[in-house]
């Protein structure tokens, strides 16, 4: 049956001009990926796809630096880090922080923990950035006012 039907299809006659559809030479999404703003781990991922460094860096600067590349890796267009638990996590921007936060705090499965359990299912959750902890106790403080002031 197959070849009977790929038998009729290929001597079909196809009519050049009938139904021809202009080429749209425009590409509406080729500015998704730019970036209004520049996210915390741009040197780290620079440095791994091009192996430089900002010449503008002082050498206690670069010396930090290359004692914490070992943990991360670039798997574009994402960043992952190692993390002492042995767990991959992704690096995540800052505008997508506060989502992340929000969500393990107030879901279901998240409940109203505290700062270091909110932190904690973050981390479980696969994310990761340098103000994490901070981040976490922040909103969390913010949560506690806003209750104590009758919000």
């Amino acid at each position: 049956m197959e070849n009977v039907v790929a038998g009729y299809l290929s001597r079909l006659a196809i009519a050049h001009n009938s139904h021809v559809l202009p080429i749209n030479d425009d590409f509406p999404e080729e500015s998704l990926m730019l970036l209004e703003k520049t996210p915390w781990y741009a040197h780290i991922a620079n440095y791994l796809v091009t192996g430089e460094v900002p010449s503008e860096w002082k050498a206690q600067d670069r010396k930090h630096f290359f004692a914490k590349i070992h943990a991360y890796y670039w798997e574009e267009p994402f960043l992952f880090k190692y993390g002492t638990d042995q767990i991959i996590r992704k690096c995540v921007p800052k505008e997508e922080q506060q989502g992340i936060l929000s969500h393990c705090h107030e879901s279901a499965c998240g409940s109203h923990f505290a700062s270091q359990k909110t932190t904690m299912k973050v981390l479980q959750s696969g994310f990761c950035w340098p103000s994490l902890f901070k981040d976490a106790h922040t909103m969390c403080r913010a949560v506690i006012d806003a209750r104590g002031s009758g919000s």
